[in-house]
């Protein structure tokens, strides 16, 4: 799987219409949903016009707007964090290997050998 680009992916975000979207679900007269509107305060973002469309896709594009820039945020927090975990693991191992160099050097002159 490829890696994703996530600060492209967080401009993506930040470029569309701010705010949060709500879902607004319009009936015919037999009681089927004929039109869904994706809404900002101020904006259609877009509509779907087809027969009974899916509330659940419309539900994702809208909850997408704040939960994607949210998630991005936190994923780059955690990549961020793994690094400066990665540094730290390496340095300990350097450190261990040194104070091994150290012990083995005491033990031999301790007990000899050396």
């Amino acid at each position: 799987m490829r890696k994703r680009d996530l600060m492209r992916d967080l401009r993506l975000c930040d470029d569309a219409t701010p705010g949060s979207w709500k879902v607004h679900e319009y009936t015919n007269d037999d009681g089927y949903i004929s039109r869904i509107e994706i809404r900002s305060k101020q904006y259609i973002i877009t509509a779907m016009d087809w027969m009974n469309p899916r509330v659940a896709d419309a539900l994702f594009i809208a909850e997408a707007r704040t939960g994607w820039p949210h998630a991005i945020q936190r994923a780059l927090a955690a990549e961020t964090r793994v690094e400066e975990l990665e540094r730290e693991v390496r340095r300990l191992k350097q450190e261990l290997a040194e104070y091994k160099q150290v012990s083995q050097w005491a033990l031999k002159k301790v007990y000899g050998g050396g």
